[in-house]
């Protein structure tokens, strides 16, 4: 029993698990012969699983599965009428038992009904071989948001997204931003920003997420702080007051979250050189002697900031922190402290505190055939082409450092022809190649009037070197 139980969470065995298992079989063949030998039947069964699938809990009344059971009846049989009170009648049919006292339809106090759970499941395409996978009707949808209220209205909206219908989860929280209960009023205003978000409407989602952080409820607010914060157009206004203000609730799923944006956010403040990029924060190297003591005491405020993400149980808290923390510790030139990082990070999944990592170990030069070898592992396990990209410029470094310059310029043209986000960088070092060990002035001048033109992170440092070629 405890293993059936582990297997198959959402099942209620109390029956038995054979019990279970063979009703669950026969009440499916019964529910698929129902579509031709009792269709009333099939209707409002069929109602009862959808109306459990889009959120609401607890059973319902035959009245209420009538009304839902149209639109299944009109499917199957569009040019017959549709009587109510007869389908009212075959919810009767459906909770008539198969084995044992189970039926479709499971008797609830008070004359009310809900579905059996097994039948739930081979609607939702989980038993049965997927066979029996079905969409939830929008009539059935439009009619569930339009008759429930609360909690129950915001489980059909999460519901609805989880169903990939996000009009439907639209339409729902923004009739819960109008529930006469604020609280669940305020669940609404953010529970419809993240559908925004979700959408890619950043605007739309920043100005809800800003409202939600005005709402007086903490367990809305503690998310809002740090979303809006995330949501606010690059430049538009300091996202610092936001990030502190969603880490003065250390219980909200996003202050891990909110610790390394944070903390990325601080070092982007000090002297030390950086790019921002999708939400993003990029470091370069930087010539240290020339930090302030303000520059220093931001990025020790980042570093503890770094490491209590990594200290968390937010996965993604600790990938991007051990990222974020190895390259601050490498940046000071404390490699094994930054390999430590770096590990965590690449433990919790973050692919660039994995090529990192390799980049900080091939520095050694007793170590470098170790980082070959972890390269080569990392590259057969890469999961996506801006991680195989930062592979490909960390080889090259690698290379760099053996003396290896026909596999430096391989690898770095293939970060031109990947168009990754490391391409200026590899422009550059390439067009570098190109007048030192080539002599060809022509092909690199071309290589930095690019990286020039697009105004980037390395825009600066091609427009001296074309100055420089410019008086060869």
């Amino acid at each position: 029993m405890a293993d059936a139980k582990t297997v198959y969470p959402s099942e209620d065995f109390r029956d038995g698990i054979g019990v279970h298992m063979v009703a669950g079989q026969q009440l499916v063949e019964r529910l698929v012969s129902a579509r031709g030998d009792h269709p009333l039947g099939f209707a409002v069964t069929a109602a009862a699983i959808d109306r459990k699938r889009a959120g609401v809990r607890g059973p319902a009344s035959p009245n209420e599965l009538a009304g839902l059971g149209r639109e299944y009846f009109e499917q199957l049989r569009p040019r017959s009428d549709y009587d109510p009170r007869l389908a009212e009648q075959a919810v009767e049919w459906a909770a008539d038992p198969v084995i044992q006292d189970i039926g479709l339809l499971l008797s609830k106090d008070e004359g009310r009904y809900e579905p059996f759970d097994y039948v739930i499941a081979y609607r939702d395409g989980e038993v049965g071989g997927g066979i029996g996978a079905s969409s939830i009707p929008l009539a059935t949808w439009n009619a569930l948001v339009s008759q429930h209220s609360g909690w129950t209205l915001r489980s059909i909206g999460f519901s609805a997204m989880a169903h990939e219908e996000p009009s439907v989860a639209k339409r729902a929280f923004s009739r819960l931003m109008g529930d006469p209960d604020a609280h669940v009023a305020a669940h609404g205003i953010f529970d419809l920003a993240d559908v925004h978000w979700h959408l890619g409407e950043v605007k739309e989602a920043s100005k809800l997420y800003r409202d939600a952080c005005d709402c007086g409820y903490d367990c809305v607010t503690a998310k809002a702080y740090y979303c809006y914060a995330v949501s606010i157009p690059g430049g538009d206004e300091d996202t610092e007051p936001w990030y502190r203000k969603a880490l003065e609730f250390p219980k909200s799923p996003t202050y891990p979250k909110a610790l390394v944006n944070l903390g990325l956010l601080l070092r982007s403040k000090s002297g030390v050189r950086n790019r921002r990029f999708d939400g993003g924060v990029r470091f370069g190297k930087t010539d240290r002697t020339k930090l302030t003591e303000r520059d220093h005491e931001l990025e020790a405020e980042a570093q503890k900031l770094f490491e209590e993400a990594v200290d968390s149980h937010d996965a993604e808290a600790r990938a991007n922190g051990g990222n974020a923390l190895g390259v601050l510790f490498a940046s000071r030139g404390e490699l094994a402290a930054a390999e430590e990082a770096l590990r965590k990070g690449a433990e919790a999944g973050n692919e660039h505190a994995r090529a990192w990592r390799i980049d900080v170990i091939g520095r050694d030069a007793e170590r470098r055939p170790e980082a070959w070898i972890l390269l080569a592992d990392a590259e057969a396990e890469a999961v996506s082409g801006e991680g195989m990209a930062y592979l490909n410029f960390v080889a090259a470094r690698l290379a760099e450092r053996e003396g290896d310059a026909v596999e430096v310029r391989r690898r770095l043209e293939h970060l031109l022809d990947e168009q990754s986000s490391y391409w200026e960088q590899a422009a550059v070092s390439l067009s570098g190649i190109y007048m030192e060990t080539e002599g060809d002035d022509m092909k690199a001048r071309a290589l930095l009037q690019r990286v020039a033109d697009a105004n980037g992170f390395h825009a600066e440092e091609a427009r001296k070197r074309l100055e420089r070629l410019s008086k060869r």
